[in-house]
């Protein structure tokens, strides 16, 4: 549908809902 959103999160249960994550560990993408 072209949108997109940001979500920045520290709650499992919510990402889990997600499409697609990127986990940062340290600043850096893991």
């Amino acid at each position: 549908t072209g949108l997109a959103a940001l979500i920045a999160t520290h709650n499992p249960d919510l990402a889990a809902r997600m499409d697609r994550t990127v986990r940062l560990d340290a600043g850096r993408v893991v």
